[in-house]
Formats: C-alpha cells, structure tokens, sequence
C-alpha cells in the first residue's frame, strides 16, 4: 500500500491501462489487495473503466474477488458507479454473474456478490432520479448541463460530434 500511495503522491496515472488492457484497480481486485482496492476507492477512480475483452471491474470482481473485496466495493459513493451495467458481456459473451458461476466457490460468493449487484442497481436508480429531477424549468437546460458531472458533459459532446 505504501508504494501505490507514493507512486500516487509523486503524480502516477493509477488510471492507465498496460500493454495487456489491465489497470490498478482491476488488479487489486485481482490479488485481494484491500488495502489498495480501498485505497483506490478512496482517491475516487472511475469505476466504469473497461478493459481489453475483460469487461468491467464487475467482471474481475466476479472471477476474481473474494468476500472482503466485495464488501469493501460497497463503500464506493462515486458516481460512475451507476454507469456500471451489471448484464454487459465481455468479449466471450459472459455476464459478471456467468463468472461468479464459473467459480469452485460460488456458492460462497453468490450472496456477496449479490449486495455488489444491488448496490449498482441503487446508484443507478439514485442516478436517474438525480438526473431527472435536476432540470429546473426556471433555469432552463444551459443551467442543467452546468450542474452536470464535467465528465458526463464531455462525454456526451463528444459522442453528438462523432454521430453528427
């Protein structure tokens, strides 16, 4: 923990992917490192992230995560965790869920894992109910789009240049 806090301290990008698509969250989740999951969790990374064929951090979460890794995930406040699609399939057409069935131990898992999929299903809601309620018709949609997540915004912007 030690090293990735200076590492971050001294300007890393914690967020870069590696030649093989992989990146410190996913693994931390990877080697059950809590410490540094919650660490990560802590400076307020995307969540959303995808990686080469891997899928979402759901995906390693499942395949790779132990109990404790799962409840730390229910600590996350951030706001790219709605952005998370708990059916999305990576590139071999596996669910987050087909992952956690594929483990020896699902059966262990499966309940943990269940209160990670509910939690992304509750900042979702949470999410859309933000996002229609903060339209105010006295300030009309320019003051919307100000109140809105810079990264939705240019996101958004950037996905209307591409389609126009």
């Amino acid at each position: 923990i030690e090293v990735v806090q200076l590492l971050h301290q001294r300007g890393a990008a914690i967020t870069f992917e590696d030649n093989c698509g992989t990146y410190a969250l996913q693994k931390s989740v990877w080697f059950n490192a809590h410490r540094v999951f919650r660490y990560l969790l802590g400076v307020q990374l995307r969540v959303d992230q995808r990686h080469k064929s891997r899928g979402t951090i759901l995906h390693t979460l499942a395949g790779m995560g132990d109990p404790l890794t799962m409840e730390i995930f229910l600590e996350i406040t951030h706001s790219s965790l709605a952005k998370l699609d708990p059916v999305e399939v990576d590139s071999r057409g596996w669910t987050a869920m087909n992952h956690l069935e594929f483990r020896a131990n699902a059966e262990e898992l499966r309940e943990p894992f269940l209160r990670v999929l509910e939690h992304v299903k509750a900042a979702q809601q949470r999410n859309q109910g933000v996002s229609h309620s903060s339209f105010d018709i006295t300030k009309g949609p320019v003051h919307a789009v100000e109140e809105a997540d810079e990264d939705d915004v240019f996101s958004d912007a950037l996905e209307f240049q591409l389609h126009v």
